[in-house]
């Protein structure tokens, strides 16, 4: 178990690969990465005698799984009703999105509240590197033809409003929380998503977004 700590630790670190995946109408992120995965033969070999449970910590009781469960009820409560109040939001620029999930502040996200610090603003996209990072067109525009260099055929395609969206999504996590690793998904602001969409919207006021998905 503890070994598969620190492989997860030393895979986030690591640069992206070719197996990259990534929805437009997804506000997340993930990446997929093979480097430095050992194949089960390749486990058994470096530890001929691992004693296999002995490291498990011991099965919750009745009682741990009754308050586990409570606690997912309440949060799962909670986030519904951040569709109702934006009373969560404390930079002041976030919007009340669909998903339940979706409904969070960048002052709640720690990586992000840290990047906000760096130049002293409330929300992240006051950040004087908000605007050309993530919502200047000749960047997004830049930073698209590298992406279709680098992966061909799996870049997205797409509509010019949404190829900007998506890339600026890409952007925005790129540039606060760096290299991901395999299967790590992040869930963006509300501010952030908000802003992009406001910059490069929809060309009908009908389309709607799909938004963030847990899987």
């Amino acid at each position: 178990m503890a070994e598969s700590s620190d492989s997860t630790r030393e895979i986030y670190h690591q640069d992206l690969s070719e197996n990259e995946s990534w929805s437009e109408t997804n506000e997340s992120f993930s990446e997929e990465e093979e480097d430095g995965i050992l194949s089960l033969s390749e486990v058994g070999q470096a530890l001929p005698q691992v004693k296999p449970y002995v490291l498990d910590p011991p099965a919750p009781d009745a009682s741990t799984s009754s308050n586990a469960s409570a606690a997912e009820g309440r949060e799962c409560v909670r986030r519904e009703d951040r569709r109702k109040t934006d009373e969560w939001c404390t930079c002041g620029h976030c919007q009340i999105l669909p998903g339940a999930s979706e409904n969070i502040c960048c002052n709640e996200v720690e990586i992000v509240q840290m990047k906000s610090k760096e130049e002293n603003v409330q929300c992240i996209t006051d950040h004087p590197g908000f605007e050309p990072v993530c919502l200047n067109k000749w960047v997004l525009e830049t930073a698209w033809m590298q992406f279709r260099q680098q992966y061909g055929g799996k870049a997205f395609e797409g509509r010019e409003d949404q190829r900007l969206r998506h890339i600026a999504y890409r952007q925005f996590v790129r540039w606060v929380w760096g290299w991901l690793g395999k299967k790590i998904r992040v869930t963006m602001p509300s501010c952030a998503v908000s802003c992009i969409r406001a910059h490069y919207p929809p060309p009908s006021e009908e389309e709607h977004f799909t938004g963030f998905k847990d899987q």
